[in-house]
């Protein structure tokens, strides 16, 4: 998804549910994905290596780009743990790619 926004507010006048609903169901719906692919790792149910060894580290990119409309989100519903296990995804990614870049 090749999205582009100055900020939160461009971001939901653009992609919203209500001014585009099409959008809104393809990022969301990515979101539920790696909030719970994020949960997986978390409760151990998957490896953490497997899933980086399957594609995981695109997340952090991902995360990059949209955590400031995560952020966004969580302040406007005052529900700060919104997502929190997608960023927890996106931040174990992270960590799994800078020890192999030490390991080089």
């Amino acid at each position: 998804m090749n999205l582009e926004w100055k900020d939160y507010d461009d971001f939901m006048q653009k992609y919203s549910s209500r001014s585009n609903p099409e959008i809104f169901s393809k990022w969301s719906s990515m979101f539920m994905t790696l909030d719970t692919i994020g949960f997986l790792i978390k409760r151990k149910v998957v490896e953490a290596e497997t899933v980086y060894e399957i594609g995981g580290a695109a997340v952090i990119q991902t995360w990059e780009k949209y955590k400031g409309i995560v952020q966004g989100l969580r302040d406007e519903q005052s529900h700060q743990d919104f997502w929190s296990n997608a960023e927890f995804y996106a931040q174990e990614m992270l960590k799994i790619r800078k020890k192999r870049e030490q390991h080089k």
